[in-house]
């Protein structure tokens, strides 16, 4: 009875401490996150607050845009009371730009906190180790026969194992955009338009530090770096607005989205998407990994313009069983990048008219799939073309035409490795 007592008593006294430290090490990122943030903007602002430096007015309206940006930040990463995080980003921020002891004091404070979070650290893992030696104390003897004689079987009845399923399907790959810490080019600006835009963000403000001509030249030049690196994101980009607001020293661009589908929708395509690769063994090679991707959109889709949801859209294609190149397209896009398979997505034209399909990449060579012209019409389900699967730049310009400046040049042959 004592030992189960001390048990009990060591659980409790983990789960205190262990909260502690978390809420220790919470308090410690919104301090550390709310400071970086502020130090980043006043960096860009300080100039413009030194020339206004006896005009308090003008430096309060300097640092209104600096206080909004970091509020909102903030909020949207912490899920915090909203009265907390404005009161400490207000004395932070009054402490930054005063003397150079309130910022000591500030330094102080957050060093402080650090040593706490550590030493909550430290205590957890002791406390852990007590809880497990106690655990240890209160538990019966395990019997090891069985095991014993499970390695001391034959040879034959250990072959009888199987290994479950899971461990021998591919790890779905996923691609994950981190908002840059500091928007300065057209890269940034378009990798934080996809952090914006996967997240199926309404509205959302990007800071751009520059002036107002390279802020026109990058934003329309970003919009193009995301129809290249992110065809997905850009199609679920529907119709949309965006404003400037020019502060000087920086430009905050707000942006309106209007999606093609809605937030139910894309997770749905993103969960199919990861059922049909883990499906895929992880031995397969990257060509059998094609094939399979293109037997299954052509097994499971009929083309039509007519769909119950957009036919460009890959949950018209996986959900709907119908659509048209682009949802083709873009599906065999989204599965393959899954699967690890490197991939693009091409604009071009064929029979008469615009059309869209993949290049991939196969041992160091690129390769056209048309999944779209694989597909036999009338559908035909059980059937499953293979005269676009795989083939050369010059196999394909027989009847498609695309701006080859802008994509890989493919290998001399088509693929014959199958």
């Amino acid at each position: 009875m004592n030992r189960i007592l001390t048990f009990l008593i060591s659980i409790v006294i983990f789960l205190i401490i262990l909260y502690l430290t978390y809420v220790s090490i919470r308090s410690l990122r919104l301090r550390k996150t709310i400071r970086q943030s502020l130090q980043r903007e006043l960096r860009i602002v300080g100039p413009e607050l030194s020339r206004w430096k006896d005009h308090p007015g003008q430096q309060f309206e300097i640092l209104k845009p600096v206080y909004n940006a970091v509020s909102f930040a903030v909020k949207r990463r912490f899920s915090v009371n909203p009265k907390r995080v404005d009161d400490l980003i207000d004395r932070e921020l009054n402490r930054l730009i005063k003397s150079a002891g309130s910022r000591f004091r500030s330094f102080l404070e957050l060093m402080l906190l650090r040593m706490v979070s550590l030493g909550l650290v430290l205590t957890s893992a002791f406390a852990t180790f007590m809880v497990f030696t106690a655990y240890q104390e209160t538990t019966f003897k395990v019997d090891f026969s069985a095991v014993n004689q499970w390695l001391e079987a034959d040879e034959e009845d250990v072959s009888a194992i199987t290994i479950p399923k899971s461990a021998v399907k591919i790890t779905p790959k996923v691609i994950h955009y981190a908002m840059p810490e500091q928007v300065t080019s057209t890269k940034e600006m378009g990798q934080a338009l996809a952090y914006h835009i996967s997240r199926h963000e309404q509205r959302f403000v990007i800071r751009y530090v520059g002036d107002a001509n390279s802020f026109t030249r990058v934003t329309g030049q970003a919009w193009k770096w995301l129809q290249h690196n992110e065809p997905y994101l850009m199609r679920l980009y529907r119709d949309g607005d965006g404003q400037s607001l020019n502060y000087g020293p920086y430009i905050d661009y707000e942006v309106t989205v209007d999606y093609a589908l809605t937030q139910n929708q894309t997770n749905r395509v993103e969960k199919k998407v990861k059922q049909i690769v883990q499906k895929m063994p992880k031995n397969w090679s990257d060509d059998k990994k094609v094939r399979y991707v293109n037997d299954y959109i052509v097994r499971h889709t009929a083309y039509k313009l007519k769909s119950k949801e957009s036919p460009y859209t890959p949950y018209s294609i996986l959900f709907n069983r119908e659509g048209v190149c682009e949802g083709y397209a873009l599906t065999a896009y989204l599965l393959l990048r899954a699967a690890d398979v490197e991939v693009r997505y091409i604009a071009g034209h064929a029979g008469g008219g615009l059309h869209a399909w993949n290049m991939v990449k196969l041992k160091g060579e690129w390769y056209h799939l048309d999944t779209t012209w694989n597909d036999p019409i009338p559908n035909r389900p059980d059937e499953v073309q293979e005269d676009y699967l795989l083939v050369s730049d010059e196999t394909l310009s027989k009847d498609h035409t695309w701006n080859e400046s802008k994509y890989p040049q493919t290998a001399k042959t088509d693929y014959d490795a199958f």
